[in-house]
């Protein structure tokens, strides 16, 4: 009775080795900050809820949402505002300060997932993570941070903000592979703009 039961045990120990080298296939990092190995559990379920592609389609949405909500702030008449934008605009700061949550956890997730940087494609190994981590940080900088600040650089970071749907590239792949393409070819197309210019 004991020989079926650690043969059973094998194959399932095999089974489970097996589909966590694959999970892993194309992470290089071995302890993300030093803590989570390729073995622990807790990383094995990060990477599998970020690979999901539900997660994608949550991240896209609040995407949209935080980019409408940036719309409505922008138009908002915080010198004399009335008392429908006083309810509104204290909704926003909750839901800001929420969204910045959803962002920031994303990074760490990711970071947890891949390794963060010092490993090859790591997290901050990729351009469009890097971008999406600085506009993370502006978002940051932003809510937790009065807006007559006299600082240039935190008034700098709070005008960033208005880049926030640039992370729709990081997120959607067919976008991201567009924006590759049109960059990979800007050198071409500024040298054909400057043959025209020289035979004009």
């Amino acid at each position: 009775m004991k020989k079926p039961s650690l043969m059973g045990n094998k194959r399932k120990n095999s089974y489970r080795s097996k589909t966590q080298i694959k999970s892993f296939e194309n992470v290089f990092c071995l302890n993300a900050f030093y803590v989570f190995s390729k073995d622990n559990p807790f990383r094995i379920f990060v990477y599998r809820v970020i690979s999901h592609k539900y997660f994608d389609n949550f991240m896209l949405f609040v995407l949209c949402f935080s980019s409408l909500l940036l719309v409505f702030d922008t138009y908002l008449d915080s010198d004399s505002p009335s008392d429908s934008e006083i309810i509104f605009m204290k909704l926003s700061l909750v839901a800001n300060a929420i969204l910045c949550f959803i962002f920031v956890m994303e990074v760490l997730l990711k970071g947890i997932s891949y390794g963060f940087i010092l490993d090859k494609r790591s997290y901050m190994r990729n351009a469009w993570n890097i971008l999406d981590m600085f506009l993370s940080l502006c978002y940051i900088v932003d809510i937790f941070t009065p807006d007559d600040s006299e600082s240039q650089m935190i008034q700098g970071f709070k005008v960033m903000k208005i880049f926030r749907p640039l992370k729709f590239v990081s997120i959607n792949r067919n976008i991201k592979t567009v924006a590759q393409s049109l960059l990979k070819s800007a050198y071409a197309i500024a040298n054909v703009f400057f043959l025209m210019l020289t035979i004009w």
